[in-house]
């Protein structure tokens, strides 16, 4: 052990501490490197902490004559001895009431040797009835207290604090700490995301994090006398089963920290994407198939321990909980008659005895529901779904025995049970009712739905590394279950009204309910994790005995759960021959309306920004077009002969939606003729008639000047209508001014008049993701008009951006950059897909490419999911003809690639 004078005096004193903890330190480096427990390295490094801090404090207590009546304690994680490599210490200078000249010669020195030693310190100088009137007013001052540690000076001094703070806290007082802390613990989930699944946690403060384990152990210390973790079991709070699991989900994360720590030279508890991929490298996983990338097996075993750290740390909190208001102290009392009938489920009287077997035994007992004997769910596996279910329909809590014996049993499930008949009943029933989903998701956070449906288990705290997945696989695929229940019972009505009206009559809510859950089943398996997930949805539907027709809309569900987000976001739905060919795709009407359901609470339940008001429209208008196309086309919606036919005709004949929307602004018959006569055939069958009016006042402005624009608000967009001098690449230019301006496209619908003009429409974003300021489009039209006149070029405005200084770029997941080309989308036009990482100029530098391979481009759909850019192009060469032959694929893809590149 280190001695005071082993630091020397105190010329010496900071420079022999600073070289005694970096020795240290690196030498439990290396033993974390060889594979040392987290659990090891945090213990050592606290007791070599306090080996310095007490030798520093003897030391200065002898120079400052050794006066009586002081002490030194280490708080918080210091005296829990839980300090990372690069923790904050946290000291507390214990006196009688000495006068401040004699506590300020051991405490100024003291704290600066420590400051100079580079070693974080949290100090407080204080009596111990200034700690008690503390303690008394701050539940966190008393709770850091609750982990004091003694480290040196007058012991009787320390136990005074001890007695005075530390012990007899009353059932009043033990009631109200509970309280406090638990409102404090939900209060610190919300500020750090409220989620166990974020992208970049913080292993000690958000959800499922270290500090919630602390903050249950010291509301268990509070009402139990608990010092830790194992008098857990001996005081028969907890099962040693779940002990052990917190115990394997703390040292994990203690030795993610430790690792984070180490590799940062810092503290550093932020598990940013950065140090994701780093930690998992150092910690020793590695890319293999089918588990994955290195860093999403670390985050999916980051996942699973916080899960289970917050899931027990709740349940230690609620068995520490005071008596809630109303709720019965002891006893049972049976379900309501109404649950009792429809369930099947008899009340237990007020002593539970073994039932027959068959006959049921839950009832409630201080306001929870119970079992009345754990061999009834080996007696009937239903059990493992009506219980949830059950408490659901009651809107009450598992029993904390109750929730013991359930995944005692669940470890125990075997193919014999998965496919016992009542159990599939129940299964089918639930699914079919669905209720709110709250069952769904307890019985997946007890282990029960995993381990009775092992197609969804696989996919437990899968993570998926990239900005657009919030959420793990499993909890996006059980978030889309309960906005399903949501929709199905009317509590989205007024802000989804279409889906929860369609939600509400599907015929075969079994079939979309299997569909939602397991859609993402088969990530993880390689290839199109679309038709793996199908081919799973297909052996659960056998096992649970769903009839023919429901198990073959599930498949098909599952298989073509993209399918409406896709041709919504990246495909032009005012051509009618996609809206025929994705009719036929669909089948039937009922199926159009589960996919319609399917997609929005798919893309809703992806992260809490991703559904938007434009991803609404455009989902609607598919659904719209393709039911108007499955049920014949009605007038509004004429068939693509009737379109061919009437673009034929002459002027007079031809737009007549657009003439009926022109005249009823006003326009004379000459004026509507002159410009239906201008506008190319496509025009007709692709623009909207309601914004015929503005494009004829533009292109009448632009006869007159070299750039004519009008931009309204609609929403949360702008929509920009533009017409000048038709040339090649104006596109391209156009982005890059709006790029350089921070604006977003989203559409762009692109038309070239007979006489020479451009007419370009576009839906457009700012940068805070609503409106763009008319200030910033008054710049940008500035610009543009430059450009258009050759004073400048787009490529200068964007260099000059990129040369402005800003800060660094965050290191994001990378995104791989990949050129697809579909002919079978559009009868007229090759449609190019770009995917790439989301760039300023990344638009622009596209277009420009694409022009550079002699194609103009018609229309282009832009769409964002994360940091990774969807763009998609209809394009044709200058005599109007798809791409065609493999050399001309190859140009347009590497053109587009080296184009991308350059941007990166």
């Amino acid at each position: 052990m280190t001695t005071a004078l082993e630091l020397g005096d105190a010329g010496t004193r900071e420079r022999r501490l600073r070289d005694l903890v970096d020795a240290g330190r690196e030498s439990l480096r290396r033993r974390h490197e060889e594979g040392a427990a987290g659990r090891e390295i945090v213990r050592s490094y606290s007791r070599l902490l306090i080996q310095a801090t007490s030798s520093l404090f003897e030391a200065l207590l002898v120079e400052a004559g050794a006066p009586e009546g002081m002490a030194l304690a280490g708080i918080g994680g210091f005296g829990r001895l839980e300090l990372a490599p690069y923790s904050d210490v946290d000291l507390l200078l214990i006196h009688d009431g000495l006068e401040e000249g004699v506590v300020a010669k051991v405490a100024e020195p003291l704290f600066r040797t420590l400051w100079d030693a580079k070693i974080e310190i949290g100090a407080s100088v204080r009596t111990p009835e200034e700690c008690a009137r503390i303690a008394a007013e701050d539940h966190t001052a008393r709770t850091a207290l609750l982990d004091c540690r003694y480290l040196g000076g007058d012991r009787a001094i320390y136990e005074r604090l001890e007695r005075k703070v530390l012990v007899d806290l009353g059932r009043a007082l033990v009631d109200e700490l509970v309280v406090a802390k638990t409102e404090e613990l939900r209060k610190r989930r919300e500020r750090f995301g409220g989620s166990v699944h974020l992208l970049e946690p913080n292993l000690k403060q958000s959800p499922g994090g270290l500090r919630d384990l602390q903050a249950a152990l010291w509301i268990a210390r509070a009402r139990f006398h608990a010092g830790g973790l194992s008098d857990l079991v001996a005081l028969q709070i907890f099962p040693r089963r779940e002990v052990e699991r917190l115990k394997e989900a703390r040292e994990f994360l203690w030795r993610a920290r430790n690792q984070l720590h180490y590799l940062a030279g810092r503290k550093e508890d932020h598990l940013t994407f950065h140090w994701q991929e780093e930690v998992a490298r150092t910690l020793g996983y590695r890319d293999r198939e089918p588990e994955g990338l290195a860093v999403e097996q670390f985050m999916r075993d980051y996942y699973l321990a916080a899960a289970s750290l917050r899931r027990l740390a709740d349940e230690l909190i609620e068995r520490c909980a005071p008596p809630r208001a109303g709720a019965p102290l002891a006893g049972d009392r049976p379900l309501p008659a109404d649950l009792r009938s429809r369930s099947g489920i008899a009340s237990a009287g007020a002593s539970a005895s073994v039932r027959a077997a068959g006959e049921e035994a839950l009832f409630l007992r201080g306001g929870r529901l119970a079992l009345a004997d754990g061999a009834s769910l080996s007696m009937d596996p239903s059990l493992f779904v009506r219980l949830f279910t059950t408490a659901e329909a009651l809107d009450v809590d598992l029993e904390g025995a109750t929730r013991d014996r359930i995944r005692e049993e669940a470890s125990r499930i075997d193919e014999a049970t998965r496919c016992d008949p009542a159990l599939s009943a129940a299964l089918r029933a639930a699914f079919r009712q669905l209720g709110r989903g709250d069952w769904l998701r307890s019985m997946h956070r007890e282990g029960v739905l995993g381990a009775l449906l092992p197609e969804f288990g696989r996919i437990t705290a899968k993570h998926q590394h990239d900005v657009y997945h919030v959420y793990t696989v499993d909890t996006h695929s059980i978030l889309a279950m309960q906005r399903l229940g949501d929709l199905r019972h009317g509590a989205l009505a007024d802000e989804e009204p279409k889906l929860s009206l369609v939600a509400r009559e599907l015929p075969r809510p079994l079939a979309l309910s299997l569909g939602v859950l397991l859609h993402d089943a088969g990530k993880g398996m390689g290839g199109d994790h679309s038709l793996r997930s199908a081919e799973l949805v297909r052996q659960v539907c056998a096992r649970l005995g769903v009839g023919e027709v429901e198990a073959a809309d599930a498949e098909f569900l599952v298989r073509e759960h993209l399918a409406m987000s896709h041709v919504s976001q990246r495909r032009d739905l005012s051509d009618p021959e996609l809206i025929e060919d994705f009719a036929t795709r669909m089948g039937n009407r009922e199926r159009l309306d589960m996919l319609f359901v399917l997609t929005y609470v798919d893309i809703a339940s992806v992260g809490p920004t991703t559904w938007t008001e434009w991803k609404g429209r455009l989902l609607l208008e598919l659904h719209q077009k393709t039911a108007a196309a499955l049920t014949g086309w009605s007038q509004a919606h004429p068939s693509c002969d009737d379109l061919e036919a009437s673009q034929r005709g002459s002027p007079s004949t031809r737009g007549a939606a657009q003439r009926e929307a022109l005249s009823a602004r006003g326009a004379d018959p000459g004026r509507i003729d002159a410009f239906l006569a201008r506008m190319p055939r496509r025009y007709f069958a692709f623009a909207d008639p309601d914004d015929a009016f503005r494009s004829l006042r533009v292109l009448e402005l632009g006869a007159k000047r070299p750039l004519a624009t009008a931009i309204r608000d609609s929403g949360n967009e702008t929509s920009l209508t533009l017409s000048a001098r038709d040339r090649p690449g104006l596109l391209s230019s156009i982005a890059g001014v709006l790029t350089a301006h921070r604006i977003d496209i989203l559409r762009a619908d692109v038309f070239s008049t007979h006489d020479g003009r451009a007419l370009d429409v576009f839906v457009l974003r700012g940068p805070d993701g609503g409106r763009v300021e008319r200030g910033r489009w008054r710049g940008a039209r500035r610009d543009l008009q430059r450009i258009l006149a050759g004073e400048s070029t787009a490529e200068e405005l964007l260099a000059r951006l990129r040369r402005s200084p800003g800060l660094p770029p965050r290191h994001l997941p990378a995104v791989a950059t990949k050129v697809k080309l579909d002919d079978r989308s559009s009868r007229r036009f090759t449609v190019v897909d770009v995917f790439a990482p989301d760039r300023r100029g990344l638009l622009h530098a596209v277009t420009a490419a694409l022009h550079q391979a002699s194609l103009s481009i018609s229309v282009a759909r832009i769409t964002t999911e994360g940091d990774r850019a969807i763009d998609s192009f209809y394009v044709c060469d200058h005599a109007g003809r798809k791409i065609e032959g493999a050399p001309q694929v190859a140009e347009v893809k590497a053109l587009i690639l080296a184009a991308v590149a350059s941007i990166s």
